[in-house]
């Protein structure tokens, strides 16, 4: 069965949270090659496949995190609990976000704030802080989205 772009757009929102979905589940112990992976009856082109799997290490990433927070929450640290108190902010900006994207995919254009209908020119920033509840600048990565947070990190 072909999968439809939209079900595999939903599919990668919802490995990016680090659900499992239909066709797209995770498959791993914890280890380094632990992953997203597509299921084998489903047909998906190559193409979309690399995508997907591009897409589902974000979630990837979200699941270590978590991992260590749950590791360091106890700890007997100020560094250790400063760190899980970032971690975790940064996260809830991260679901604001993906709230945003999933509410886009679905038609469902609301303000992430007001919750009234939102309309977007090209000027407009979807993922803007500031809309997000974000603290504008962020002292943990220098930018004020968390799209440039995430770009800022990859390059480190």
């Amino acid at each position: 069965m072909v999968v439809p772009e939209h079900i595999l757009v939903r599919e990668a929102l919802h490995c990016c949270q680090g659900i499992n979905g239909r066709y797209v589940w995770w498959q791993g112990n914890g280890e380094v090659e632990s992953g997203f992976s597509t299921g084998p009856g489903s047909e998906i082109p190559p193409s979309q496949r690399v995508l997907i799997s591009r897409v589902t290490e974000v979630g990837w990433v979200l699941r270590k995190i978590l991992d260590l927070q749950a590791a360091l929450r106890a700890g007997p640290t100020c560094v250790q609990q400063a760190l899980v108190a970032a971690a975790q902010v940064e996260v809830n900006c991260y679901y604001r976000l993906i709230a945003i994207l999933e509410s886009q995919s679905t038609g469902n254009d609301l303000n992430a704030v007001s919750g009234e209908p939102e309309t977007f020119s090209p000027a407009s920033k979807p993922w803007d802080s500031a809309r997000l509840g974000a603290p504008s600048p962020s002292p943990l990565g220098g930018t004020s989205t968390p799209t440039g947070r995430l770009t800022l990190r990859r390059l480190d």
